[in-house]
């Protein structure tokens, strides 16, 4: 359980990334931070035959084979998992939902446990003006990650393409845990993997999953 229990730890205390960033440097920060938005609009999402699809993000992403989607239930209870970390490190915990702009898309594992694990999430970040691309949101995170003990980095973050867009790709170990986080910049949402493995073997079999991801044009009036 500890494989990912910090990880989730990580993953909540980024929720409050939004939240704590420094107001824009102009003459009225309080117009600024009073135009933030309060209610999302659904991500109209579906998992099918194996296949995860984001209609308002507009991409799809084959699940590992045998793997399972797990229900909002299960999304919810291993992200109170984090938050009680958080809470033993007297550290604030998080509550992610509409209010943060924090959301779990997608939690698969193989079926009956909860390791290895891919996780997809989006975090708002209109309010993170510094946050441009996935790269930096992965050095925000990475922020996160270095105060776990058993943390340490073994590829540097860098760049590369899925079909045509731009991901960050940065690589590091947590104890036992091998894991990669995956990040673009969607519809002003970083929009990304986490992706854990018990040998690098595994991790770079799940990122050539991701680099297999297929896209379409978000299906909404509001799409950018």
């Amino acid at each position: 359980m500890k494989k990912y229990v910090l990880l989730l730890a990580a993953l909540c205390s980024i929720s409050l990334l939004a939240q704590q960033a420094p107001a824009p440097s102009d003459p009225k920060p309080q117009a600024t931070a009073a135009t933030a938005p309060k209610t999302y609009r659904q991500f109209n999402s579906e998992t099918k035959d194996g296949t995860y699809t984001n209609h308002y993000f507009g991409f799809s992403y084959t699940l590992p084979s045998g793997w399972d989607s797990h229900d909002e239930e299960t999304k919810k209870r291993v992200l109170e998992m984090g938050q009680e970390t958080l809470k033993k490190g007297e550290q604030a915990p998080a509550q992610p939902g509409p209010e943060q702009g924090f959301f779990m898309l997608l939690l698969t594992t193989p079926k009956d446990v909860l390791f290895p694990q891919v996780t997809l999430m989006a975090q708002d970040v209109v309010l993170v003006p510094q946050i441009k691309t996935g790269g930096d949101f992965i050095e925000l995170l990475s922020g996160e990650f270095k105060q776990q003990p058993e943390y340490s980095l073994t590829k540097a973050t860098e760049k590369f393409a899925i079909a045509d867009k731009e991901f960050y790709k940065s690589e590091f170990k947590n104890g036992p845990a091998y894991q990669a986080a995956v990040f673009t910049i969607m519809r002003r949402h970083a929009v990304g993997f986490i992706l854990t493995a018990g040998n690098d073997n595994d991790l770079q079999d799940l990122i050539a999953g991701v680099q297999k991801m297929k896209f379409e044009p978000p299906k909404d009036a509001e799409a950018k």
